[in-house]
């Protein structure tokens, strides 16, 4: 593996000791980086900075280069995906933790990480987390009991961090739902989880997962016979369920917004 990222055009900028490691997967990302940067050189707990960004042409490397006395690792080059550049950020980082943020989200508040930090030795510590709607409108988004992981996220992966030991062990996949796999795994295996009071990120809709809902949902079904056997087979009327609302969700909006329109139609055909 060292020898592979030996060849990887690296800057390193900065050595810090710290206990957490701040992942950044950027491609392209100019609109909304320095917004992420912002939220994480501000944390009040030292931060080991990764960045892998996959050879943007649109100014995110000018973005970078301000910001790079704060940047421990930088790599550009073409990858294959977020989660590749993701799995090269784990492997550069140092941090006894790694927490994984999007180049369109930001850490809700300076305090955040040092808000999971405090929750003691635990393998995956998480928080709440509010969604950015497209209209920017922010709301507060819910968690659920660990044991919903067979059906979906309980929680949002941008309000966690994760012992970097762990995530080596367990890289992510290159499907929709990996972030869905590597959690779920970590929970089978036995890891130990801890829940926090606490606002944790903002997070913007209209991810991989969220654009691509109906593929997202199918992966979700195959991780859990990837995972847990014949015993996926427990959760296959909740995915055909999900899978036909889903593919439905479109066309209904669509019909709504049809219907809403048509008395405001036929006032102005008067």
């Amino acid at each position: 593996m060292m020898a592979v990222l030996s060849r990887m055009p690296l800057l390193r900028t900065r050595t810090v000791s710290t206990k957490v490691s701040v992942v950044i997967a950027t491609y392209n990302s100019a609109a909304t980086l320095r917004d992420a940067l912002e939220s994480v050189v501000r944390q009040s707990v030292p931060v080991e900075l990764v960045v892998i960004d996959g050879n943007s042409q649109d100014g995110t490397l000018d973005i970078l280069q301000r910001y790079r006395a704060h940047v421990a690792w930088l790599v550009s080059e073409p990858d294959r995906g977020v989660y590749d550049a993701l799995n090269k950020g784990v492997a550069l980082a140092s941090g006894e933790y790694v927490y994984v943020l999007g180049s369109d989200d930001v850490l809700a508040h300076e305090n955040a990480l040092a808000e999971l930090l405090a929750a003691g030795a635990h393998d995956v510590i998480y928080g709440d987390v509010s969604v950015r709607l497209e209209s920017g409108r922010v709301v507060p988004a819910s968690t659920a009991p660990l044991a919903s992981f067979k059906y979906h996220m309980p929680f949002s992966h941008q309000g966690a961090i994760v012992r970097r030991a762990l995530a080596l062990r367990h890289p992510f996949g290159t499907s929709l739902a990996s972030d869905y796999r590597h959690l779920f795994q970590l929970y089978l295996g036995g890891a130990r989880f801890a829940k926090v009071d606490a606002r944790i990120a903002v997070f913007a809709l209209g991810g991989l997962s969220d654009r691509n809902a109906v593929r997202s949902t199918v992966d979700r079904l195959r991780i859990n016979f990837e995972l847990r056997g014949w015993r996926g087979l427990d959760v296959l009327p909740y995915y055909a369920l999900q899978v036909l609302v889903c593919a439905a969700k479109p066309r209904l909006l669509r019909m709504l917004g049809r219907a809403a329109a048509a008395p405001v139609m036929r006032r102005d055909a008067r």
